[in-house]
């Protein structure tokens, strides 16, 4: 997506380029190829395995060497205050080799200080550390033979670095949402394998998307004219919210699961193949997709959203990427995860515990969101916009 939003920057004007319009744009074109690919899936969804599989590669294949194409005339030029690359290790080295300094009394024994600050913001007191890259050690070295050296940092690389560091607890809960997002991806869809109308299935998968288009549409509406302060707070209600609706999602999947294999019980088909159906409609479903599309709304995107206020655009992107990563690994936890329970699954639906198993993961959306609710006071000051503002007064840092 980033790469697609500098391709329309490319079609701005050069003087000035105007970013709502281009992420209209983005999110226009995004929004097409988004149905184009809803309609395509109404089309196989009665495909067997094996066609499905035969069309779906056969379409990604070809829209990659589409994409291939097209690489002589894609835009590859950097835009103003882009492409710097973020060295994490080039700032944590000196504060380790100049753990010994005494904090400076005076701006001036900061490098590359064009704020002329004393105390660098985000100002976390586990984060101090790090303010001792910046600082100028007295010796026969330069400031700049210092920083060639490795032992030397411009502040606004110090508070980049900082910031960056700030977000870790916040991704550590979003990396437990991964989780119940990709249990969810796993599971829904295989519970309703064996009910009425199961073949209705990629309706619910649609569902999802669009509850959180509709969410996101609405929420719009409404932040349209609130002062910056305002939205802050909104975005972390977002994420609270989001994972709030994470608990109630899965407490809604146990209860349900719960309720289908009481029915199996009933009907005598508890040691039945899972291709025998159970009188039950597939539409049961539905709040539970609903609820992940919710979910996406409001915490993924409440993620992005604090990430363009708590950073400088130039880092932005970096952050992003960031925030996709972490989710995206919730996959690989939730594999460790069905390991750890694999006494709760056997080799029929109807055999296995997935009501237990959900019940578990209500418990862990639990812990997270009381622990995001905790966590989330460290961005509820405006300790990370203060420094934002710094970082975007002071000139850019060269590459290291």
């Amino acid at each position: 997506m980033a790469f697609f939003a500098d391709q329309l920057r490319a079609q701005e004007p050069k003087r000035y380029v105007n970013e709502d319009r281009v992420q209209a744009r983005r999110r226009m074109w995004w929004l097409v190829t988004w149905f184009c690919s809803a309609a395509a899936v109404l089309f196989v969804y009665n495909a067997s395995w094996p066609k499905f599989f035969i069309i779906s590669v056969s379409i990604m294949g070809s829209t990659l060497i589409l994409f291939l194409l097209g690489i002589c005339v894609y835009h590859c030029k950097e835009s103003a205050g882009r492409g710097r690359r973020l060295s994490i290790f080039s700032v944590v080295k000196p504060s380790i080799l100049k753990w010994r300094l005494d904090d400076p009394t005076s701006p001036n024994q900061f490098f590359g200080n064009d704020g002329n600050q004393l105390y660098l913001s985000p100002r976390i007191k586990i984060l101090g550390r790090l303010n001792k890259s910046a600082i100028i050690e007295s010796s026969n070295l330069s400031p700049e033979e210092q920083r060639n050296a490795g032992r030397l940092c411009t502040v606004r690389e110090v508070q980049e670095i900082k910031l960056l560091f700030k977000m870790i607890p916040l991704w550590i809960n979003f990396l437990v949402l991964g989780l119940l997002l990709s249990t969810g991806d796993t599971f829904f869809p295989e519970q309703g394998n064996n009910m009425i109308h199961a073949n209705l299935i990629d309706i619910l998968v649609i569902i999802r998307p669009i509850s959180r288009k509709i969410l996101d549409f609405l929420l719009k509406l409404l932040v349209r004219y609130w002062d910056t302060k305002t939205k802050k707070k909104a975005q972390i209600f977002k994420i609270w919210a989001g994972m709030l609706l994470s608990v109630f999602c899965f407490t809604v999947a146990w209860r349900l699961e719960d309720h289908r294999l009481n029915i199996v019980i009933e009907e005598g088909l508890l040691d039945e193949a899972d291709d025998v159906t159970v009188p039950m409609s597939i539409f049961w479903l539905a709040p539970q997709f609903i609820l992940l599309g919710l979910i996406q709304g409001l915490a993924t995107d409440g993620l992005d959203e604090f990430v363009t206020y708590e950073f400088p655009e130039s880092m932005q992107e970096y952050v992003k990427s960031i925030n996709g990563l972490v989710i995206g690994m919730g996959s690989f936890l939730n594999i460790l995860c069905v390991h750890a329970n694999g006494s709760l699954f056997s080799d029929t639906l109807n055999h296995s515990h997935l009501d237990k198993y959900y019940h578990t993961m209500t418990v862990v959306g639990y812990i997270n969101f009381c622990s995001s609710f905790f966590i989330s006071t460290i961005y509820t000051r405006d300790e990370g916009r203060v420094a934002v503002d710094e970082i975007i007064q002071t000139p850019d840092a060269d590459p290291v």
